[in-house]
């Protein structure tokens, strides 16, 4: 088994929600009772510093290019959580440079900003009978500028815009549904353009260079065309990697996009560790008939709270 290079634990003891890195840095969002952001060195994993992050759970971080961030690589880390707020940081301060509050105050799971810098996209938990996707301007963060509230039926747990049209979101929900918007169209019956039912309740969702992933909360996956037509339900138990070392695959982590391939992040519940680790990672390659060829990496556990 490759061991990590460097690892480091939270001061909290708490679980790793989820991580992304910054130019300078790696951000960890912690679990409760913390819900805090942690920030380490990607030379060593020394902590750097803890920001507040979200009363009542930190849903999603990710580093953003927001339009007229003053640092050089115009990247700075966001976040949103179920304290109904997104904030913008800015790190030379440790505090949110901007901020939006959801309508009425409901929790956000989901958020992303667009190619270009100046729409972010909010998604919501149930609330009532309304689960909604609110769109910002970021010149203009009091008020949304307006929202969808019949896309999805249920908790929005992914937003992602496309990687290179500005103006269309990809959005999942627990309701089994994928979405395809385009967001310039205020009237949400004009609006969305595509639909996939899957059936089952969606995790996560993204782009990938030839069409849409997803994965369930039952830890299955599956692959679709841009316009949601779906393509395959590979079992990615069966066609990840065996190491030398015994263990078995239980959940999906993941997916990066590297070049023109599909990268899956698998892990193990074989070895639990409330950890952050830098690892090296090594690429295997497996065929897959209707994509292509893709790499794989495999972890051997990634702490998380169910």
């Amino acid at each position: 088994m490759q061991r990590p290079r460097h690892s480091a634990s939270l001061s909290t003891n708490a679980y790793v929600l989820s991580i992304t890195a910054l130019p300078d840095c790696y951000a960890a969002a912690a679990s409760s009772p913390a819900d805090t952001i942690h920030l380490f060195a990607k030379r060593d994993l020394r902590r750097l510093t803890t920001l507040q992050g979200h009363p009542g759970g930190t849903s999603s971080i990710r580093s953003v290019n927001l339009h007229g961030t003053s640092n050089g690589s115009g990247q700075t880390l966001a976040s949103c959580g179920k304290d109904g707020y997104v904030k913008i940081w800015d790190l030379n301060s440790n505090s949110p440079a901007l901020q939006m509050r959801s309508p009425d105050g409901v929790g956000y799971l989901s958020f992303d900003i667009s190619l270009d810098g100046l729409t972010i996209a909010t998604g919501t938990v149930l609330n009532g009978e309304d689960a909604s996707i609110h769109y910002w301007d970021v010149r203009k963060p009091t008020i949304p500028i307006f929202s969808h509230t019949s896309t999805h039926s249920d908790d929005i747990t992914s937003l992602h815009f496309h990687p290179t049209l500005p103006d269309r979101l990809l959005s999942a929900s627990t309701d089994g549904l994928l979405s395809v918007t385009n967001t310039t169209e205020e009237d949400e019956d004009e609006a969305v353009e595509h639909v996939g039912n899957w059936g089952c309740s969606i995790a996560q969702a993204g782009w990938h260079h030839d069409g849409i992933w997803a994965a369930s909360d039952m830890e299955t996956f599956s692959l679709w065309t841009p316009e949601l037509d779906k393509v395959s339900e590979p079992n990615f138990k069966e066609i990840a990697p065996r190491p030398q070392h015994s263990w078995e695959p239980n959940y999906l982590i993941g997916c990066h996009k590297s070049q023109d391939r599909l990268i899956p992040i698998v892990g193990s519940n074989s070895r639990r560790r409330r950890r952050v680790a830098f690892m090296g990672y090594e690429y295997l390659k497996h065929s897959l008939i209707a994509l292509g060829i893709w790499e794989k990496t495999s972890i051997p556990s990634r702490a998380r709270n169910r």
